[in-house]
């Protein structure tokens, strides 16, 4: 008996040792290849995709789309006209029994879906699973169900390369651009009309990403991939227009907002952030790749457009990290208006934390590479110091992921690593300089004793 006792038991350990190496084996080899990578941005991609696509988001978004598909079709066929059989009665076909509060929460969930694959798909570059011309039919329902005399439903333009997705949302937009941006300090509605409306704006410069993204994907040229990055561009200005000054305000005087307008403002424009980010490495490969027109690419070459651009946003994001981290004398933990768990800062109210894990890393790869990456005149330390503080923004975003955490260590080590570098630089400079300065000065007080 004790015999099978030891038996079952040694059985019962090489089982589990076996399970423990199945389970370290995808780390192993992700470390692995860690350590093969030279590129800081590869390194933490392996981290950051490690998790894999989004494959259950993704058939979420199939289901929802599919039953809304077959609303649409119930909805057409209610309305159609019976069609006499061989007996002489009439018959149609059978419709979905929904009330109209049960269609609407259908379409809420339906655009709740076409939110999130848009910035899913933006970020993993995978193909959108709702597509433009599938989401244009809604909008022509909700067009034709508001009626023609509705003109802020109308979209102000249409082209080949923008739905009416893009359209409708850029439509309701154009009121605003002749009035004056809301700035802090504003009432808590103006703040919360102001955010609900620059959140649209967020979600379709994403909308413009993925359209660059499937254009590269399908090898456009020409005309087409610049329309598509002027379209983008575009709602670049728009936001630099209307919310991008109450975003600053915001940054500005953080401490002072509501705490709801807190957590509103970091969620929106944290996205936004890495939406341009995105855009300015579409950009760079529609311009190394000839993908674009020739004038156009020699034009952001000769003007530097894409290192300004990141620099800018870079340094957005680094300023908004600096004020939504926890602090101890932070105005949100006073207010208790989270719960405990998030309400240390506006940093852990995001629901979705990958996209700020995702923009925060992207940020502190181009402050740590701005040699290369940013304007020759950015301040070194300056760019350490922003580095620095969207590390800090990953470790805190670390207490709920350990996607977060992964990327705060691999740029936290390399910003120990660039430091280092930069001080024996600094260090051998010096003494190179005074070896210089003493062979310089040496013989220039010497006196000629010979007679």
């Amino acid at each position: 008996m004790n015999g099978l006792n030891n038996v079952s038991m040694s059985q019962g350990l090489e089982s589990r040792s076996s399970t423990e190496d199945i389970q370290d084996a995808p780390n192993t080899s992700i470390d692995q290849d860690m350590d093969e990578c030279i590129d800081l941005m590869s390194k933490l991609d392996l981290a950051i995709e490690a998790d894999g696509p989004p494959v259950h988001l993704e058939s979420g978004l199939r289901l929802i789309h599919s039953l809304r598909s077959r609303m649409a079709v119930s909805r057409q066929s209610r309305h159609s006209k019976p069609v006499p059989t061989r007996y002489g009665r009439p018959w149609r076909p059978p419709a979905m029994r929904l009330e109209e509060a049960d269609r609407a929460t259908v379409d809420l969930l339906f655009w709740l879906g076409v939110t999130f694959d848009t910035l899913s798909a933006a970020m993993h570059k995978r193909s959108l699973v709702v597509s433009d011309e599938d989401s244009d039919i809604v909008l022509n329902e909700t067009m034709q169900m508001n009626g023609p005399g509705c003109p802020e439903t109308t979209p102000a333009f249409k082209t080949e390369s923008d739905g009416l997705w893009d359209g409708y949302l850029f439509a309701r937009q154009q009121q605003q651009v002749e009035q004056a941006p809301i700035r802090w300090p504003c009432s808590f509605e103006q703040a919360a009309t102001t955010l609900c409306e620059a959140a649209p704006v967020k979600v379709l410069l994403f909308r413009r990403v993925c359209r660059i993204q499937t254009l590269l994907t399908r090898s456009a040229r020409g005309t087409k991939v610049e329309e598509a990055v002027r379209a983008a561009l575009d709602v670049c200005n728009h936001w630099d227009t209307l919310y991008a000054p109450f975003v600053r305000d915001c940054i500005q005087y953080h401490d002072r907002l509501p705490p709801r307008v807190q957590s509103w403002y970091v969620c929106v424009a944290g996205h936004w952030y890495l939406a341009t980010l995105l855009l300015a490495d579409l950009m760079e490969v529609v311009d190394e790749s000839e993908m674009g027109l020739q004038h156009a690419t020699e034009q952001r070459n000769l003007s530097a457009f894409i290192a300004k651009f990141r620099e800018n946003n870079c340094r957005a994001l680094s300023d908004l990290a600096g004020c939504a981290c926890p602090r101890q004398d932070a105005s949100l933990q006073q207010s208790h208006a989270f719960h405990f768990a998030m309400n240390e800062g506006p940093l852990l109210t995001d629901p979705w934390t990958a996209v700020l894990i995702r923009a925060f890393a992207k940020a502190g790869v181009l402050l740590l590479e701005s040699e290369a990456l940013l304007p020759c005149d950015v301040d070194q330390e300056d760019a350490f110091r922003r580095a620095d503080d969207c590390i800090k923004a990953l470790w805190f975003l670390g207490r709920k992921s350990d996607m977060a955490l992964a990327a705060a260590r691999i740029l936290g080590d390399a910003l120990k690593q660039r430091r280092k570098s930069a001080q024996d630089r600094v260090n051998d400079m010096s003494f190179f300089l005074e070896s210089q300065l003493w062979h310089d000065l040496d013989g220039a007080f010497a006196v000629d004793c010979e007679l």
